[in-house]
């Protein structure tokens, strides 16, 4: 298979949907919690403590993850990427909520025009081969660049700063800088 055959792989959380505001602002409305993604290094629900099992439960609760607001400039980037290429979102699954799944496909095709058949649940997203992945998550991008030997887009989160990117990792801030970085890698592949 030629590598321009392959759809670009695009994540959902941190990248098209903000997570870690949902999450904010779950801990807020149904504990009281006053918490910042800001202030930390890193989103890691057990963070929260004594009141770890109770986030877990709000985020399990059916409507949750339609309540995801899209990051800016997502939607746009997504289209105009989906003219020209086909454009996959692989995601991690939540296994904990019986309804997370069916809503992720839904909220993509809602908020982004992705077909509910465009989207792949995996934890090792090492496993599914694509010309590009754009991810916020460091792991997942820099093992999935060294696998596939290919370039992987990372964007900026509290969890990846003051990491140091593999030079086939590329790091950006928002979707400004991530469209004409992916288109880049795309143009690249196409002339090798």
């Amino acid at each position: 298979m030629n590598i321009t055959d392959l759809p670009l792989l695009i994540d959902c959380d941190g990248v098209l949907g903000d997570f870690l505001t949902m999450v904010e602002r779950v801990a807020q409305q149904h504990l009281g919690l006053d918490y910042e993604t800001s202030d930390h290094k890193a989103l890691v629900i057990n963070q929260f403590g004594e009141h770890a099992d109770a986030i877990k439960y709000e985020l399990n609760t059916p409507g949750t993850a339609m309540s995801i607001e899209p990051i800016q400039g997502a939607a746009g980037a997504i289209s105009a990427l989906g003219m020209q290429y086909r454009v996959i979102v692989l995601t991690t699954p939540w296994w904990s909520s019986p309804t997370w799944d069916f809503e992720r496909r839904h909220w993509l095709k809602t908020h982004m025009g992705i077909s509910v058949k465009d989207v792949i649940f995996a934890k090792d997203k090492t496993l599914v081969n694509g010309r590009v992945l754009v991810e916020d998550s460091y792991k997942n991008a820099t093992t999935w660049a060294n696998a596939w030997r290919r370039k992987a887009v990372l964007f900026d989160a509290p969890a990846n700063r003051g990491l140091v990117t593999p030079s086939n990792v590329i790091r950006v801030r928002d979707w400004a800088e991530a469209y004409p970085v992916i288109l880049d890698i795309l143009r690249e592949q196409e002339v090798a």
